[in-house]
């Protein structure tokens, strides 16, 4: 069945993870235990509380990727070879929403660099470790996530990416 991505759209914007049940149930249930995941990690890890503000940007996040999803939703619909498009779309939420709220966290990262720095010798030197680094680390992290959850999809017996 096909989908409006103006009304996915609306649907993120104001539904959050929850908005995701209009595509697929199971989507929305892979969704939301790597949402939930990731805000414990968020919340346990981060040294910056932006809680409010966190879920408005999380909202605007879901609004942007569920259009972005209805388009692809529309386009595999229409090809046969795909079983399963709601595991696609998982991985590439799973992708995408961990470099939004990396990025998110970095910004904050850096401007509290720049506000408590004494010099700009050492200002730009913490910038430019945190630049170099950054990337790094969200590849380690994206690609031990990706492990996990082919074993998940490994033994539940569940497709994986096509």
């Amino acid at each position: 069945m096909m989908k409006n991505p103006i009304i996915a759209l609306l649907l993120g914007l104001f539904l959050n993870v929850f908005s995701l049940i209009y595509f697929d149930f199971r989507l929305f249930l892979w969704s939301l235990s790597f949402f939930i995941l990731t805000g414990s990690m968020y919340v346990l890890f981060s040294p910056y509380r932006m809680d409010l503000f966190m879920i408005l940007m999380s909202n605007l996040f879901f609004a942007c990727f569920n259009y972005y999803i209805a388009e692809l939703w529309n386009f595999m619909q229409m090809d046969e070879s795909y079983t399963s498009p709601w595991m696609n779309l998982f991985h590439s939420f799973k992708k995408w929403f961990l470099r939004f709220i990396i990025m998110i966290l970095l910004i904050f990262l850096i401007v509290g660099v720049i506000k408590n720095s004494n010099s700009i010798v050492e200002m730009s030197l913490k910038i430019s470790a945190i630049v170099i680094l950054a990337p790094t680390a969200l590849f380690i992290i994206e690609y031990f996530i990706s492990i996990f959850v082919s074993m998940i999809c490994t033994a539940l017996k569940l497709p994986s990416a096509e």
